[in-house]
């Protein structure tokens, strides 16, 4: 298995790549995420909006849905942790409903999340909504690094549902 530093660099070019595939026609705000296993397997979700907006998938979810799909329940191992990129200025923490999965399933999980800016030479939307030209910015990506748990305390889990 790789040592946990190219394991987070490879999650995050694999993030990259599948925000470009993200369909975000309302909000345009393409999200990549990407989760990486203890057996360092790497699996990808884009976020797929929808006109109902409460229908849309969002990134993260659907690279857990991606891991669910492909590992037989006996086979699945530690989810190390999750790469999540858009175009934003600033790192993007997951939303409120993608907290809940990610702390069901890694609570000790560490999410880090890179914005925008990226050292890559990647091409961002300068004006946050397709009327501006994307500029080609050589700055370094800004980050920002949580563990699961602490982005959702006490949270409800799924041994809160034994009754008895």
């Amino acid at each position: 298995m790789d040592d946990p530093g190219s394991m987070l660099e490879r999650a995050l070019a694999a993030a990259r790549g599948a925000q470009a595939h993200a369909h975000a026609p309302y909000s345009r705000f393409r999200v990549g995420a990407a989760l990486w296993t203890e057996d360092g397997r790497v699996y990808v979700g884009c976020n797929v909006e929808s006109a109902s907006f409460g229908l849309t998938l969002c990134a993260e979810r659907a690279a857990l849905a991606a891991y669910v799909a492909d590992v037989a329940p006996e086979d699945r191992t530690a989810i190390l942790g999750f790469a999540i990129v858009t175009d934003a200025s600033k790192p993007t923490p997951p939303c409120g409903a993608c907290r809940q999965w990610l702390v069901e399933w890694a609570p000790d999980a560490i999410v880090v999340a890179e914005g925008g800016l990226a050292g890559d030479g990647r091409e961002v939307d300068a004006g946050g909504g397709g009327g501006s030209p994307p500029q080609d910015t050589s700055a370094a990506a800004p980050r920002s690094r949580w563990i699961v748990r602490d982005l959702i305390p006490d949270a409800f889990r799924g041994d809160d549902l034994d009754v008895g």
